[in-house]
């Protein structure tokens, strides 16, 4: 019978894979779930034998895959925190070395949270999967290591492209581009498929030329392009696809517009000709490329932390951004030292860098939203690696963390719920809010201790006071709730800030 089990879940989990691989998830769906519940019987039947345990950890992975593909992130985060957990607790049996493949599922995971906007938690997932691939590579510097860690720099240089740092984003997109250029062969002999590296390829390609040029970068970002042009001009030729054409289009018209800017006389017939082929190719794609290189050129890109932290230089007065700060935490985009939140400072001291980024960005919010959010997004990247880590010192001295902490979302919350783009703004808000409420647990005893402080005593935690702060964190984040649609959440909230202070 376990015979026949086994071959029926192998079976069964191989044709949804090849249904999934071609874009037919309504069936494939149903034959993923029918695995997992045979991969269950199967563990349950025979708890010493992993191999079910591990075949069910690879379907809720593919399931995960399966549900991002059709934009239901929700969904594909299920899987994978349900994929993850069991790798944990395969590797807490030790029978099964699952670094690599728990990176993996954070990688894929934090391309969904960035779906659902949950963009801090994006980056904090891609930042864990980029940290293990570097380890890993350094500790065994194959070919398979380097194509994995590439994939995962482009996944971490795109989720820092639309919610980060875009330093942080081209530094990654560029690393990821000279791990693919130096390993070409491995790439297209990989048993996996040359295409996936393809695609990635061309993507950091994409962010590299994007991000290089908004910052005038222009020879980077032209030599981007061509690798872009180079890698889509076969899907274009005469028979190819539409798609093939309107990417095409745009790399060319790209290229084109970074010529021009460039405004060298040697590149001027090379600009008209690119920008002929594009308008040939799909003229309604060159002309989107042109009106997003106008907005890029009138509006900029994401503020990075440098900007962020210039401004805050100017306007909060002399001493307030000290030299020394910005020495630990930025560095130009074109050095490539910072690619993810964990490179800028050791980890155990992120929450005291943490804080002072922190205190700049509180100040700075009410009259610069941007850069002040920029501030407080990698202040809170430097307090959540910091609590990843869980030194000593942070269990045993949270309120000195926690409180900055708490009112850093608290202020960045505030600061999001006035903004008028509520779909970018609320479900970061949101996001925001879900990590403001780990911090306010472990803030629970500090706000005990407030609550019964002697009135002109001794104030805790350097004289803020902890129960007022999560008193005001939980009645702003039951407004977010309720305008979520969460009316239950919100209640429950305000009924945590009321409870705040009553005794008996």
């Amino acid at each position: 019978m376990s015979r026949e089990l086994e071959e029926r879940c192998s079976d069964l989990t191989a044709e949804a894979e090849a249904l999934r691989q071609l874009g037919r998830s309504a069936e494939a769906l149903p034959r993923f779930t029918e695995a997992l519940a045979v991969a269950a019987e199967l563990a349950t039947a025979n708890p010493s034998d992993i191999r079910p345990v591990r075949q069910r950890a690879s379907i809720l992975y593919s399931v995960g895959a399966l549900h991002s593909a059709e934009d239901r992130h929700a969904d594909a985060i299920t899987a994978l925190d349900q994929c993850e957990q069991v790798y944990q607790d395969l590797s807490a049996r030790g029978v099964a070395d699952t670094q690599r493949l728990i990176a993996d599922v954070k990688a894929r995971r934090g391309r969904a949270k960035m779906g659902l906007g949950r963009g801090v938690s994006a980056v904090l997932e891609l930042d864990e999967a980029v940290v293990c691939y570097r380890t890993l590579f350094t500790e065994n510097q194959s070919d398979e290591n380097a194509l994995d860690l590439a994939r995962v720099l482009t996944l971490n240089a795109e989720v820092q492209f639309v919610y980060g740092d875009p330093d942080v984003a081209v530094a990654s997109a560029d690393h990821a581009i000279r791990i693919y250029l130096s390993r070409a062969e491995a790439a297209n002999s990989d048993p996996r498929g040359a295409d996936m590296h393809v695609g990635y390829f061309r993507q950091a390609a994409n962010i590299a030329a994007e991000v290089h040029a908004a910052y005038g970068r222009l020879e980077p970002a032209i030599a981007a392009d061509e690798m872009v042009i180079e890698l889509l001009r076969p899907n274009a030729a005469p028979g190819g696809s539409a798609a093939g054409r309107r990417w095409l289009a745009r790399a060319c018209a790209r290229k084109g517009l970074h010529l021009t800017a460039a405004d060298e006389r040697a590149n001027r017939r090379e600009a008209v000709s690119c920008l002929v082929e594009s308008n040939a190719l799909d003229d309604a794609a060159a002309r989107e490329q042109a009106q997003a290189w106008q907005a890029v050129q009138a509006w900029g890109m994401q503020v990075t932390l440098s900007e962020a932290l210039a401004v805050a230089d100017r306007e909060l007065g002399p001493g307030r951004v000290r030299p020394q700060l910005l020495e630990v935490v930025t560095a130009p985009a074109m050095k490539g030292s910072i690619i993810g939140p964990s490179d800028r400072c050791v980890s155990q001291l992120g929450a005291a860098w943490g804080s002072e980024l922190a205190r700049l960005a509180v100040d700075l919010l009410p009259r610069f939203p941007r850069e002040g959010l920029r501030i407080g997004a990698e202040a809170h990247c430097l307090f959540a690696i910091c609590s990843r880590e869980n030194p000593p010192y942070l269990r045993y001295k949270f309120v000195e963390f926690g409180a900055p902490w708490a009112q850093l979302l608290l202020a960045c919350c505030r600061c999001l719920a006035a903004m008028d783009d509520q779909a970018w703004a609320l479900p970061l808000a949101l996001d925001l809010v879900s990590w403001n409420l780990g911090v306010l647990r472990n803030l629970q005893p500090w706000v005990v201790i407030w609550e019964g402080a002697t009135p002109g005593g001794p104030l805790p935690a350097d004289g803020v006071n902890v129960a007022e702060l999560a008193r005001e964190c939980f009645s702003q984040h039951a407004d977010l709730s309720e305008r979520d649609g969460d009316h239950e959440g919100a209640r429950q909230l305000r009924e945590l800030a009321t409870s705040i202070g009553k005794t008996g």
